[in-house]
């Protein structure tokens, strides 16, 4: 990606929105699952088991279904009583809406066939808080090549303030039961900083539908919900739950055949070639050892500086870090080049793959319009003519804003990701592509912004669409004001443990680095080598060789393995020791 792009909306985003990440945090170390069968002696439950809860079936000869702290009761006529006690309310929906339910701290998605409903629940310590989110989370729709902004209205009641704001995206011929028609309700209870919650309290309701969505439908569903006196209570050493995870069951259905084998438990699939499961195992298998990457942007179409640098560290990398954009007119003929040069020296690539901003519209929809086609069919033939397994990244830091394919520019709705994503999965797995494809989901370590609407969760496709999980982030260093100098333990200890919390996939870093600007790179780097041992989920990691610019094109972060002889040395030194302990 360009790290000069993401580095700077880093800033931007940041000063904003750190209070508001704290809301989010609360949720993080949550998890997704199906419900399971009750057992003759169920086991006492946790705080957390007793509010995980995944994709359920209402039942429809009960009146009453109950869950953790997620309660379903028959309502008068067509319409059930939806209470959600971790958020700490309760909202009548039409039984329709009802086909399909998840529930998480994070949000409830309540969906039927025509009409789907994500509500979200936020709370804010100020009122610039609390309206920098209903500004900043609409902010897509200044893409008016795609969003249709059809009108926006506010209303007055008694017990709210609702903000209600219509648009449409295009239709997209490749999504089945595509809900191109948007209604989002911003519902603020009366009474401010006072009312029964510790801040500024919003429901946000997120309305999709195939048709347009009714206005009166629903305006009679947001004036329904009525807020319970105290969602559920942290413990007293108000502990995040970051650090209480359990194991991430994927929310959404598996997918039927073939592309779902071992999906569960990070194993071999059946699908992929002989030499494509001896990668895997070597890499992400029942071993200790680390697997080390590196991105040199000359690699791997000219392998002069990066030969050069393997000199100085006496180390030679298995994984070359390899980027590559959706273009209209097809790959270039470097990229041709580079997937047969890695293959013939023996090197595995992360082939990263990611649209890019054009001048109107939103490549995520061109994708999932067909437009993208050829160029994905170019993009798979060259991988499945190298007949060489690659680490396939697809668009990754996706619950990032300065990414295209982020849910901040495409209607704020993760679940259109999730759709681009599926649909270049089974593009490949036509094209013959698949079997020496290695499929690497890839979030940020932080969410910008940090609204639940925007959590990593979302953009999760599902685990037979996943093979490895990767984890991305930086010693930025303190170049820019506001920025820390952070140790590799910093960095990783939270990112790791939520990780390995929630996903039952092998985990990589599959880019990473240091700056020298505000601390000692190579005691950063002696440091690094000494702490990445304990985290034993980790397969491999792939060091970032390059540089951010300022916006005057100045070196702000210089990210360089070979900086200097130090920072070689510190390398050199740390991957011999990693090697010897190997042997």
């Amino acid at each position: 990606m360009s790290r000069e792009e993401r580095k700077s909306r880093w800033l931007a985003v940041i000063v904003t929105f750190l209070i508001t990440a704290a809301a989010v945090t609360f949720c993080y170390g949550l998890t997704e699952g199906r419900l399971e069968e009750e057992k003759e002696e169920e086991p006492e439950r946790t705080q957390n088991e007793e509010l995980l809860t995944g994709a359920m079936e209402l039942p429809s000869d009960t009146e009453i279904y109950k869950e953790g702290k997620y309660i379903l009761t028959q309502a008068e006529g067509d319409r059930v009583i939806v209470e959600n006690q971790t958020d700490g309310y309760r909202i009548t929906v039409p039984r329709e809406w009802t086909g399909r339910i998840q529930c998480t701290c994070v949000g409830t998605r309540l969906e039927g066939r025509q009409e789907a409903v994500e509500i979200f629940c936020e709370t804010f310590s100020s009122q610039g808080e609390l309206s920098s989110y209903l500004q900043y989370s609409d902010q897509f729709l200044e893409d008016r090549a795609d969003h249709t902004e059809q009108k926006e209205e506010r209303i007055q009641t008694k017990e709210a303030e609702l903000y209600l704001t219509w648009w449409t995206r295009p239709s997209l011929s490749r999504v089945e039961e595509d809900k191109p028609y948007y209604l989002c309700i911003d519902v603020i209870p009366s009474g401010g900083k006072d009312f029964q919650r510790d801040g500024f309290f919003v429901c946000t309701l997120q309305l999709q539908g195939e048709n347009p969505i009714e206005r009166q439908e629903a305006l009679a569903v947001a004036e329904s919900l009525e807020i319970l006196e105290t969602p559920r209570e942290k413990d007293g050493a108000e502990q995040s739950r970051e650090s209480q995870g359990s194991d991430h069951q994927d929310r959404r259905e598996k997918p039927e055949g073939k592309e779902a084998a071992g999906a569960e438990t990070g194993q071999v699939r059946d699908y992929w070639s002989l030499e494509t499961k001896q990668a895997y195992q070597r890499i992400f298998g029942d071993t200790k050892d680390i697997t080390w990457g590196i991105f040199e942007f000359s690699a791997p179409e000219d392998f002069t500086a990066l030969s050069h640098i393997e000199e100085q560290v006496d180390y030679t990398f298995d994984i070359l870090l390899y980027y590559q954009h959706f273009e209209k007119e097809g790959p270039p003929e470097e990229f041709f080049q580079g997937v047969k040069n890695a293959a013939a020296k023996g090197r595995i690539l992360e082939l990263t793959l990611q649209t890019t901003g054009q001048k109107e519209g939103n490549m995520v929809y061109d994708i999932l319009n067909g437009e993208m086609d050829e160029y994905l069919k170019a993009f798979a033939r060259a991988i499945r003519q190298a007949e060489s397994p690659v680490l396939f990244r697809l668009c990754n830091e996706m619950n990032g804003d300065w990414c295209q394919y982020s849910a901040f520019h495409t209607s704020r709705d993760p679940e259109l990701f999730c759709e681009m994503y599926r649909y270049v999965f089974h593009f490949f797995e036509e094209q013959g592509a698949l079997p020496y494809m290695i499929f690497i989901w890839n979030p940020n370590e932080t969410s910008f912004p940090g609204y639940k609407w925007n959590h990593q969760w979302h953009y999760y496709p599902g685990d037979g669409y996943v093979d490895v999980v990767g984890l991305t982030g930086y010693n930025t260093g303190t170049y820019y004001e506001g920025e820390d100098w952070r140790s590799f333990d910093e960095i990783y200890a939270g990112v790791y443990e939520k990780a390995a919390a929630n996903y039952q996939k092998p985990l990589m870093i599959t880019e990473f680095a240091s700056s020298s600007v505000g601390g000692n790179k190579p005691a950063w780097i002696q440091d690094m080598f000494y702490q990445i041992r304990k985290y034993d989920r980790i397969k491999a990691a792939v060091w970032w060789n390059g540089r951010d610019l300022d916006s005057q094109g100045n070196v702000a972060r210089p990210y360089w393995l070979n900086e200097n002889e130090k920072t070689l040395e510190a390398f050199r030194e740390g991957i011999h020791d990693w090697k010897k302990e190997g042997d």
